[in-house]
């Protein structure tokens, strides 16, 4: 039932009996993508939606594998661009409830890390448990690195949101220019220009 018999100027090629009911689609298993086309025995691309699986299997047939790899091509771009949307969509919603708890989303020129549904509101600010105020930590790998502790929370999620920012740079920043010379050779580091006779004297007698 739902079977489609033309896609995208194609004519699909049904396949009565089949679990999905197209020829060369078959189910993957996979929650992201869960058809997958298949022709001459090789897997030719993974889908989110059947048609779009059953037009590439149809674009091989007609016009080889460039024409199937195109199609994948603009499928993989298509869902890309539903997940950015998507993506979109929940970090508005995210900053519309924030804002209804009175949550700020920028502190210092500093884009703060929302939490909604956490007890301060903010990514990585905890409530100090031995007192008032908040601490920073930052989970990773089933372990809490301890940042400090801040008395105002809009301070303790500026920290955070500061170390998170500069790991991100730390992270995509090109690497150091190599100190050592063709040859494994390491360079030694410049000294400082001798001083002049006249300026020793100098020296001398200021002391």
């Amino acid at each position: 039932a739902g079977l489609v018999a033309e896609a995208e100027g194609l004519r699909l090629h049904l396949a009565a009996g089949t679990a999905t009911g197209y020829a060369g689609v078959w189910t993957t298993g996979k929650v992201a993508r869960p058809f997958e086309a298949v022709a001459g025995g090789k897997r030719i691309g993974r889908f989110a939606s059947v048609v779009d699986a059953a037009v590439c299997y149809a674009r091989h047939l007609e016009s080889g594998p460039a024409a199937a790899r195109e199609w994948l091509a603009a499928c993989d771009a298509k869902s890309a661009e539903a997940q950015r949307a998507d993506s979109d969509k929940k970090r508005e919603e995210a900053v519309a409830s924030c804002a209804g708890k009175g949550l700020q989303t920028e502190y210092k020129g500093v884009q703060l890390h929302l939490a909604p549904g956490s007890k301060t509101g903010y990514a990585g600010v905890w409530l100090n448990g031995r007192g008032s105020g908040y601490r920073v930590a930052l989970e990773q790998n089933g372990s809490r690195r301890d940042l400090g502790r801040f008395n105002d929370v809009l301070e303790a999620a500026l920290a955070y949101a500061q170390y998170v920012q500069g790991r991100a740079a730390a992270a995509t920043a090109p690497p150091a220019a190599a100190a050592a010379r063709p040859g494994g050779k390491r360079k030694r580091a410049q000294e400082p220009p001798p001083v002049a006779a006249e300026e020793r004297s100098e020296e001398g007698q200021g002391s």
